[in-house]
């Protein structure tokens, strides 16, 4: 991250509750940000729903001291809860990642087809950008489009493997049915 062809690139570090109630954490960071400024601008630390619900005592403070070091701040696993909603004023985050109960049966539920997008407006109204991780079928993508859900991570395209092996390249049409 420090040479100077990664600096249109973005890292992203899943943080854990011991890291969120670390005493030594945001020291360490701070002076790990000092030997390079710009590093903070490529940071984006991914926290889960439930760790951030469970150290209540420290997310609003750990988030305020994220914001002040210019670090990027994903909710993941957003929405397992039942008003995901009520914290994230407290939180100064700019995105979320969906969690994948909310992505379940789309294509065959319109109910929940219905409150994704509701959640996805309400969620780009409070200035988030939304993703959805774990789609692992091209057939989700339309939906999640018409959802207005801005990223995807999976392997809907392509599943991990020893060598690189671009055939997920064809010709494919994705549609709304």
């Amino acid at each position: 991250m420090r040479h100077p062809a990664a600096l249109d690139l973005r890292l992203t570090v899943t943080l854990t509750l011991n890291t969120l109630v670390s005493t030594h954490f945001l020291g360490w960071l701070r002076a790990q940000l000092t030997q390079d400024a710009s590093l903070a601008a490529r940071l984006v630390f991914q926290i889960s729903e439930p760790d951030l619900l469970t150290a209540q005592h420290h997310m609003q403070y750990f988030c305020e001291q994220l914001r002040e070091l210019r670090i990027k701040l994903c909710i993941c696993q957003f929405g397992c809860t039942p008003d995901p909603l009520r914290y994230l004023p407290l939180l100064h985050a700019q995105l979320v990642k969906l969690d994948v109960s909310l992505l379940e049966n789309m294509g065959a539920d319109p109910v929940q087809r219905d409150h994704l997008a509701v959640l996805t407006a309400r969620l780009h109204d409070s200035g988030l950008r939304v993703s959805a991780g774990m789609v692992e079928d091209m057939s989700q993508l339309p939906l999640l489009w018409a959802a207005n859900i801005q990223s995807v991570q999976g392997f809907c395209l392509h599943r991990p493997g020893p060598t690189l092996n671009y055939a997920f390249l064809h010709k494919q049409t994705l549609a709304l049915s």
